[in-house]
This record gives C-alpha cells, sequence and structure tokens, in this order.
C-alpha cells in the first residue's frame, strides 16, 4: 500500500506559489482521506485535509498553511474530531 500512496503523492504534486509549500493535491475527497489515513498511521505524525477554492482536496502536515475549509484531520490513521473539521 506505501508503493501505492507514493505513485499517487508524485502524480498529485502542486506547488503553492506563494509560500513554495509543497502540498498534495487530490480531485476527490476519498482519495485526500485515504493518503491522509496512511501518511498519519505509517509515519506517525498529524494530517490535515482541506478543500480548496477550486474544488480540490490536499492533504498537508499541521505546520503548512492551510487555504481552504479543513474537512478533517488524521491522527495514527484515524479521523480526530476538532472543531475545524467540517460536519459529516
Amino acid at each position: 500500500m506505501y508503493c501505492l500512496v507514493s505513485t499517487l503523492v508524485l502524480i498529485f504534486r502542486h506547488t503553492d506559489t506563494a509560500t513554495q509549500t509543497c502540498m498534495n493535491t487530490y480531485p476527490t475527497i476519498s482519495q485526500a482521506t485515504g493518503v491522509a489515513r496512511t501518511l498519519s498511521k505509517h509515519l506517525s505524525c498529524t494530517i490535515v485535509v482541506y478543500r480548496t477554492p477550486q474544488a480540490r482536496f490536499v492533504t498537508a502536515r499541521t505546520t503548512d498553511p492551510v487555504a481552504g475549509n479543513i474537512e478533517g484531520i488524521y491522527r495514527n490513521g484515524y479521523c480526530t474530531p476538532t472543531l475545524l473539521s467540517s460536519a459529516h
């Protein structure tokens, strides 16, 4: 599964020109949340999934700037309920 995630990350790599930060962009929320769950579990870090104004979904670390509405925050492979997450 890690090889599949690595392939997706390379395909949908996006660079924010304003901050020169690389973020992973996906066309659907299910792709973004799947990657966020996998990365947060295997890298032992917190991953934020947010929706951009262009209706794309981005996975980012908590230290990256967020340019959109937060859809979920993932830790240890699970969605962590927070006040910042959108209600589903």
